[in-house]
């Protein structure tokens, strides 16, 4: 199973090493072989035209296979991204306790973890050079079935982090992931709300698979806000997503759909 999981978590590397190993591949057999595809020119172009019909009708009929070449595309540029996250967790069981325990828990994790600022309601801490931001608040409990005069919330706060896109991915899923995951195991059952925002510094480059034949240098302003399906029909956790030119953002109030859109829309796997 960790064999599994430490495989999952760098997939992203693992394409790129491939897609490089193909590439040098490919042009090391064209060096080695340039004096039989120039003996053989009809052979030769024949082939060629039938690899690029082939792989133009799969990347019309196959939405899989352009996600393939996407992602590749995307793995071998490797252009700078930036991540940043937000959550709110609320309930009447949330009091300063709960709190405290879970400062507690945030300085315990990683292998290098530095606090910035902390006071009774509010910790900002370095975790293995990621920075995170938490604070408490209580408010006036209006609930009429409750019999808690007061609730709080839980607010988690992970401002933008820079990196490029194969950085930032396994970033995603070896570190920040499975903090919120130790950290909503901390706090328990209760309400709770995910953001999650990808900004892209020239443009969203699976901007294809939303809309077509949106190509080349058009001055074209564009905001896409839909809402996902749930992965069990009739469940009433609802998720949404929204895609612009340079922007992904990720809303929904579970954990578990928020690891699955972010495998989707950012990874390209899943669905």
């Amino acid at each position: 199973m960790k064999g599994i999981k430490n495989f999952t978590a760098n997939i992203n590397i693992i394409y790129w090493i491939v897609t490089v190993i193909l590439v040098v591949t490919a042009a090391f057999a064209v060096y080695f072989s340039h004096e039989w595809l120039i003996k053989h020119p009809f052979t030769s172009i024949t082939t060629i035209i039938a690899l690029f019909g082939s792989i133009v009708t799969l990347k019309d009929i196959s939405n899989r296979f352009q996600k393939f070449l996407l992602k590749v595309k995307v793995i071998l540029k490797n252009s700078q991204i930036s991540l940043s996250f937000n959550s709110h967790f609320k309930g009447d069981e949330i009091i300063i306790s709960k709190f405290d325990k879970l400062k507690k828990l945030l300085k315990s994790l990683g292998n290098d973890s530095n606090i910035i600022y902390e006071n009774v309601y509010e910790l900002s801490i370095s975790i293995d050079g990621v920075l995170l931001q938490c604070s408490f608040r209580e408010y006036d409990n209006e609930e009429i079935y409750s019999n808690k005069e007061k609730y709080g919330e839980i607010i988690i706060f992970i401002p933008q982090y820079h990196a490029p896109y194969v950085e930032a991915t396994c970033l995603l899923e070896n570190k920040l992931l499975p903090i919120v995951t130790e950290i909503k195991s901390q706090i328990g059952y209760c309400d709770e709300q995910y953001t999650f925002d990808v900004h892209f510094m020239k443009k969203h480059p699976f901007i294809g698979l939303y809309v077509k034949e949106l190509r080349g240098k058009h001055n074209v302003s564009f905001n896409l806000d839909f809402i996902e399906k749930p992965v069990i029909d009739g469940l009433s956790v609802e998720s949404s997503t929204k895609i612009s030119l340079k922007k992904l953002s990720l809303h929904t109030k579970n954990l578990t759909n928020l690891d699955r859109l972010i495998k989707k829309h950012l990874f390209l796997s899943g669905g």
